[in-house]
């Protein structure tokens, strides 16, 4: 969205593609200034709608549903670096969120894989309810860390959000969506968006 000066004359909506993960606190920063961004865009007279479409990038593909340990020991190992850096890191990113108003505590996540997540976020889309339940996927993992490698947290945070609980279980079941997520993190790839 950058270079625009004001309205975009001429178009009845403008559509903004976001490839992200839900378990990136900078994409939960970045979630946060796209969407008072678009607030204010389209508080604008005659300016066109906009419709926010969130595309499935993994941070950690190689991720495990369920994983042992704390966040801070996983960043350890991940990085090579001691838990004092990563407090310091994980301390400046608190501090931007809470910046945008969000309270996260990021030793309290978990590392997980954030695949079925996506896979109901591309149901959510398809309902027409990508937008709130990307934000309740993301608050329930930064704000109430809640285990969202979990079908039963993925189910309940999706419905709190408007989803039919029955329909996300029956994605969760199988294998739905898989194939969409795989090709947006192919096309994601391809772009050159990348977590460093």
């Amino acid at each position: 969205m950058s270079g625009a000066a004001g309205p975009v004359s001429g178009a009845a909506t403008v559509t903004v593609e976001v490839f992200s993960d839900v378990v990136c606190p900078w994409c939960l920063i970045g979630r946060a200034r796209l969407e008072r961004a678009v607030a204010a865009f389209t508080a604008a007279e005659g300016a066109p709608a906009v419709d926010v479409v969130y595309r499935s990038f993994l941070l950690e593909p190689d991720a495990p549903r369920d994983r042992d340990g704390s966040m801070t020991e996983h960043l350890v190992e991940r990085m090579g670096v001691g838990p004092d850096v990563v407090g310091r890191m994980m301390d400046r990113v608190a501090g931007i969120a809470a910046g945008e108003g969000l309270d996260v505590d990021l030793s309290r996540v978990r590392a997980i894989s954030s695949f079925d997540a996506h896979r109901v976020l591309r149901l959510a889309h398809d309902r027409g309810l990508g937008r709130p339940v990307k934000a309740a996927l993301m608050r329930a993992h930064f704000v109430e860390a809640r285990h969202l490698g979990r079908a039963e947290e993925l189910t309940e945070v999706a419905a709190g959000a408007g989803l039919d609980a029955a329909e996300v279980e029956a994605v969760l079941a199988g294998d739905a969506y898989a194939d969409a997520v795989a090709a947006e993190g192919a096309a994601a790839a391809a772009a050159g968006v990348s977590g460093a």
